[in-house]
């Protein structure tokens, strides 16, 4: 494409008209916008004289470079419409007759616009001999001989035409010779120094279209459809598409100036048939299609959900998992469209997370909030079998952290884990073992982690398996609390007897009765056998006797342990005072007695004869002597040993009385 950089002001008589530049595109043309230098022709004439009515005449001239004419104005100083004529002739001088009519029309206005500048786009070439004639109405203005104009910045001559005719009603084609006159009609153009084409097309079917250019047809022309096929030199061609789609069709054209390119797209549909398909790739709930039709150049999806794309190969994310028919509409333009349609199953991993709560002695309640999820499987980190279920309750037997997994399964499955801290609770146990008051204890408890022990003796502590000594005999509540999350306590009595036992005491009397006071170490029980027949479980007892005598007085005693041990002391009671019981005093002296003891017995009961009986320590009896109530029974010795005797007093077998008699040495 040229551009001639020469911008020229150009003169008339009356005024200075200055360049106008205009912003040009040629119409119907896919081309770069530039801006053009619009520029007015105007010849130099001197001022009107005459007015000529029914024919007008013009002049012409010889291009001196290359241009585009772009507009012509008729002045506006005569009423009426405008009429333009611009013609090519092949030679000069154009000379003509009414038989010789041998020129192109390039531009041809009757009765136009009656302002204005009457566009059009007329290609000149250097050396083209060019005629220009107008008049408003039937009138035109004259001027005198010949003159000249500058185009391009080159002087170019300006000559009468030498024909009229009646432009407003006849085509330039009855041109002639002008017998006379020197005038020449005045016509004012517009030139661009870029000489422009335009170009344009018309689909025909499916397949063919034609199209053309304004240039003239002198110019070689050469086009290029965009589909791959030879170059085309024709003139006005008309073209065949195989495959439908939008060409860039370029042509190139080429006269005495240089080469012009002029380029405009065009769609078309080609013989071949639309068809639809596609394939699909998910990962997840997010699927990729794609397109895998011919022909199409557009396209539209639905995605089975409600949801629509345009895009050619469009990814699509689906909410829910599940099998969708998905269909696409490949289509042509206006030509043909065709669709296609399948299944896709899309599988979205379930969600899962949890908690977990305790429901007491170590159990606790698992819950799994889930999307997706129609199973779960458990797995509570302690080694046990799985849990299923949405909400299982599993029990832990030992305290601690575990890390729990949830795997919740769908078209897929997805396993989340977590730490829980396990609180199981503490279960206190324990045994002893006791040697001489030492007490070993051994822990037995689980789920802990520290021991507090109270031997019940006011002292504690925090070993595991203590031993701790008594120093005294009992039965102690020994508690230990094991120590943990949830702790506990275990209450037992233990029973220790670390004192020695004994069961010595002491005694004193005062007439029949005799005080004892235990001495004993270790005893928690007493047993008293007075020697008498006569017992008491008393610590420290008082015993009255019925006689005097030599009394074997036991005691035993028990610790707490159960263990006894038996003491017996013997004890002489002499009582030299009478003995009243039952009515009858008897008096025995004296006792202790040597060699003869002397027995006095009175009674308000009875009377006549008694009968006094001598017995040993074990009971038996060893003299027997008969008395008279009120009267001396003497007893003598005789063989009998020396110690403590028991003596009853009796009436027909009947003890009325009864005592001991000690004899001495």
């Amino acid at each position: 494409m040229f551009r001639f950089t020469a911008e020229i002001d150009y003169l008339c008589p009356t005024n200075t008209q200055h360049m106008k530049k205009l912003l040009h595109l040629a119409a119907g043309l896919l081309l770069t916008s530039s801006v053009f230098a619009q520029t007015q022709i105007q010849t130099p004439m001197p001022a009107q004289t005459s007015t000529f009515s029914s024919n007008v005449r013009g002049y012409w001239f010889v291009a001196q470079s290359c241009f585009t004419i772009t507009g012509a104005e008729v002045p506006t100083n005569n009423a009426g419409n405008q009429s333009i004529a611009i013609v090519r002739f092949p030679a000069t001088p154009p000379t003509f007759s009414t038989t010789t009519n041998n020129f192109t029309t390039l531009l041809l206005v009757q009765n136009g616009p009656a302002s204005g500048i009457i566009p059009c786009n007329i290609q000149v070439e250097q050396g083209d001999i060019i005629g220009v004639l107008g008049c408003r109405g039937t009138t035109t203005s004259y001027g005198n001989g010949s003159t000249g104009t500058t185009i391009e910045g080159i002087l170019t001559p300006t000559t009468r035409l030498g024909m009229q005719f009646p432009l407003t009603t006849t085509a330039p084609t009855q041109l002639w010779t002008e017998p006379s006159s020197t005038n020449i009609g005045r016509v004012f153009l517009y030139y661009d120094s870029l000489i422009t084409y335009t170009a344009s097309n018309t689909v025909l079917n499916q397949s063919d279209v034609s199209f053309s250019t304004n240039a003239d047809t002198s110019f070689t022309t050469v086009w290029n459809y965009g589909d791959s096929s030879p170059l085309d030199t024709t003139d006005n061609p008309t073209h065949t598409y195989t495959l439908g789609g939008t060409y860039n069709v370029c042509a190139y054209i080429t006269n005495s100036c240089g080469t012009d390119t002029v380029c405009q797209t065009v769609t078309v549909c080609g013989s071949a048939a639309t068809t639809a398909s596609y394939s699909a790739t998910a990962s997840g709930g997010t699927v990729n299609f794609t397109d895998a039709s011919t022909n199409a150049t557009s396209w539209i999806w639905d995605f089975g959900d409600a949801t629509t794309s345009t895009q050619q190969n469009p990814s699509h994310t689906y909410s829910a998992s599940g099998t969708y028919y998905v269909c696409v509409t490949a289509i042509r333009g206006t030509c043909d469209t065709a669709v296609f349609c399948d299944s896709v199953t899309v599988c979205i991993a379930p969600t899962v997370t949890f908690t977990a709560a305790s429901a007491g002695s170590g159990a606790y309640i698992f819950s799994a909030s889930s999307t997706g999820a129609t199973s779960w499987s458990w797995d509570f980190g302690d080694g046990s079998p799985l849990g299923s279920g949405m909400t299982p309750t599993h029990t832990y037997s030992t305290s601690g952290t575990y890390t729990v997994c949830v795997t919740a399964y769908g078209c897929d499955s997805t396993t989340t884990c977590d730490t829980v801290n396990i609180c199981a609770p503490s279960v206190a146990m324990f045994n002893t073992s006791d040697s001489s008051g030492t007490v070993t204890f051994t822990d037995m408890s689980s789920n802990t982690n520290s021991w507090t022990w109270d031997f019940g003796d006011s002292t504690t502590s925090s070993s595991q398996n203590p031993v701790h000594v008594y120093a005294t005999n009992g039965t102690y509540t020994v508690c230990l609390i094991a120590g943990g999350c949830d702790p506990d306590t275990m209450c037992s009595s233990v029973t220790v007897c670390p004192e020695t036992l004994s069961a010595t005491f002491t005694s004193t009397d005062s007439a029949f009765t005799a005080n004892f006071t235990s001495t004993a170490t270790g005893a928690a029980t007493y047993m008293w056998d007075f020697g008498d027949g006569n017992f008491s479980t008393s610590q420290n007892p008082s015993h009255t006797y019925a006689t005097t005598g030599l009394f074997n007085v036991c005691l035993t005693t028990w610790n707490v342990c159960g263990d006894s041990v038996t003491s017996c002391d013997s004890i002489l009671l002499v009582i030299t005072d009478a003995l009243s019981v039952n009515g009858t005093e008897s008096v025995v002296y004296p006792n202790p007695a040597a060699d003869q003891a002397t027995v006095m017995v009175n009674s308000t009961l009875y009377t006549g004869n008694y009968q006094f009986g001598l017995y040993d320590a074990a009971g038996k009896l060893i003299m027997t002597q008969n008395g008279t109530f009120g009267m001396p029974l003497n007893i003598a010795r005789g063989e009998i040993a020396v110690g403590m005797y028991f003596y009853r007093i009796s009436v027909n077998d009947a003890v009325i009385s009864n005592g001991n008699l000690i004899f001495t040495k």
